[in-house]
């Protein structure tokens, strides 16, 4: 399994701001974390080796809740870490993908993180609609294996 943190520059006020709006706010920052984390993983499937598509089929993103406020995500596959620190020199079946696929995508997204939130967050609280988080299946226990 390869899980790895990204420490957001400026969630931490992002967050202070939502706490003014009580627990709407803060069902908003859930949201725009778990939109975040789920915009991130999508960008890193681009990126991810694709031998038969097993490691990128184990792709998971918890949703956020009060015991654990803020979203896991990664690869479930027993070889997704191996395959994530292998050395650059690797010749990899699909152009574009390699090594520290995770790394790479969460290293692109750290500068826009917090606004990226903020903005969805925003979004929601403005909204007629309540703020909840999208319906079904939370898989916080990632998809494991060594693949069909």
């Amino acid at each position: 399994m390869v899980k790895l943190r990204m420490r957001v520059e400026g969630l931490n006020r992002v967050k202070r701001n939502l706490q003014r709006y009580g627990e709407r706010g803060m069902q908003a920052m859930y949201l725009a974390e778990y939109a975040v984390a789920n915009n991130i993983m999508t960008d890193t499937l681009r990126v991810t080796p694709k031998y038969d598509g097993w490691l990128r089929n184990t792709r998971f993103v918890s949703k956020p809740r009060k015991s654990q406020p803020y979203s896991d995500a990664g690869f479930g596959a027993d070889y997704a870490l191996a395959v994530h620190e292998m050395p650059d020199d690797v010749n990899w079946s699909e152009p574009g993908t390699g090594n520290k696929f995770l790394q790479r995508t969460l290293d692109k997204h750290q500068q826009t993180a917090a606004s990226e939130m903020a903005r969805i967050a925003k979004q929601a609280l403005e909204s007629d609609r309540p703020v909840t988080l999208p319906q079904g299946p939370n898989p916080t226990k990632p998809v494991t294996g060594e693949g069909p």
